[in-house]
């Protein structure tokens, strides 16, 4: 007989030991199934960030750094054996964008955006990408609504942004007044040198109303909308559905994998729980015994969990400081791989706040295991005191 309760024993405690691997797996796959598949965890690290007010700085900045990005300077390795270049790159900006300082881009920028424009379709598409990952009903068409836009440029907005273009600009000649007079009324189209100089302000005055139709004409092949599905899968079909996979001979989308996937996360901690079961089967006697055969696994799992949430941080920290922190990647200003690390920082600790408030709980779970075992267990042994 105690051949049989010896290895009883031994049964529950690998059980045990089974159940704090799967408890501290379960913790862990749950946070990353409700923060990192959920539209709210990304589009409240913008607002942390404060993103959206940021942009036209970030954005001016990386624009001025990308045009004068030298890749040879920066690693001379790149272009060892390459002839020097002695004429100008093709493609890139007009030359008159060049003349633009940061500052001016900043201003060129917060002039082309409707206020809040960005943070709503931001917003509208994040919220339509995880919602469909999330039902899959309907098909995949997610769209950029640009009406807002188009009616923001086609005003003084517009205006406003081109003369921040012709400020920049070296004073025209009377030559380049009359060009450019000759282009705002029609006479012919505007070319690349369109913006090379800076007219008087009397002339901007005069042919404001030129100006505003020339941006709407020139607004007048946009769409009203965008599919940005078409750009973010390169496999969509005709109707908008991607294409599907092979998952043991079984045709699924992408998407349907995924939610199999979320599926069996959620069903983790059933899992868990059933080996507690097994514990009680093979190792439990008393009241007292099942608290510790329960609780202290559960208090083990719980307490490692919000060990590893709590050091993921500071060493997640390291890694970036260690690896990223000292680079900059090819073309990206340091302005914008600082703004990705921060973004990056700020998810990772939204993510592991949640996982300690889940181990929190798992330990918390063990501990009243354990103080409800001894309670029962000692009213059980004077109920038999009692009644003896």
């Amino acid at each position: 007989m105690n051949i049989f309760k010896l290895l009883g024993k031994l049964i529950a405690a690998l059980f045990a030991l089974l159940f704090i691997i799967m408890a501290l797996t379960s913790i862990f796959l749950m946070t990353v199934e409700r923060q990192l598949l959920s539209s709210d965890f990304y589009l409240d690290a913008l607002e942390e960030q404060n993103i959206y007010d940021r942009l036209p700085a970030i954005a001016a900045e990386q624009i001025r750094y990308a045009m004068g990005y030298n890749p040879c300077l920066e690693n001379p390795d790149l272009c060892e054996g390459d002839e020097p270049t002695t004429t100008p790159t093709e493609g890139g900006p007009p030359g008159y964008f060049q003349a633009l300082s940061q500052n001016d881009w900043e201003l060129l920028i917060t002039n082309l955006l409707p206020s809040g424009w960005l943070e709503e379709q931001v917003q509208n598409v994040t919220t339509e990408l995880f919602d469909y990952v999330d039902t899959g009903e309907g098909d995949l068409a997610i769209y950029i609504s640009m009406v807002e836009l188009k009616e923001h440029l086609s005003g003084e907005e517009g205006v406003r942004a081109l003369v921040g273009i012709l400020d920049a600009q070296p004073e025209c000649s009377n030559d380049d007044i009359l060009a450019m007079a000759s282009v705002l009324e029609g006479a012919q189209d505007p070319g690349d040198d369109f913006l090379t100089c800076q007219p008087p302000d009397d002339f901007i005055e005069k042919y404001t109303p030129h100006i505003e139709v020339i941006f709407r004409r020139s607004l007048e092949d946009v769409p009203d909308k965008i599919n940005v599905t078409e750009d973010m899968f390169a496999d969509v079909g005709g109707a908008g559905e991607p294409s599907t996979l092979s998952i043991f001979g079984a045709q699924v989308t992408p998407f349907t994998l995924i939610r199999w996937i979320r599926w069996a996360i959620r069903m983790s901690p059933l899992f868990a729980w059933g080996t507690l079961l097994v514990i009680a089967i093979f190792g439990v006697h008393s009241f007292k015994g099942l608290g510790g055969w329960w609780g202290v696994p559960l208090i083990i799992s719980g307490l490692i969990a919000f060990g590893i949430a709590f050091l993921a941080t500071p060493v997640a920290n390291w890694v970036i400081d260690r690896f990223i922190g000292d680079q900059s990647a090819m073309g990206i200003s340091p302005v914008l791989m600082e703004t990705g690390i921060d973004l990056v920082m700020q998810m990772i600790r939204s993510l592991f706040a949640s996982a300690r408030n889940l181990a929190l709980i798992t330990a918390g779970l063990g501990i009243i295991f354990l103080v409800v075992a001894v309670v029962l267990g000692n009213l059980w042994k004077k109920d038999d005191t009692l009644v003896g």
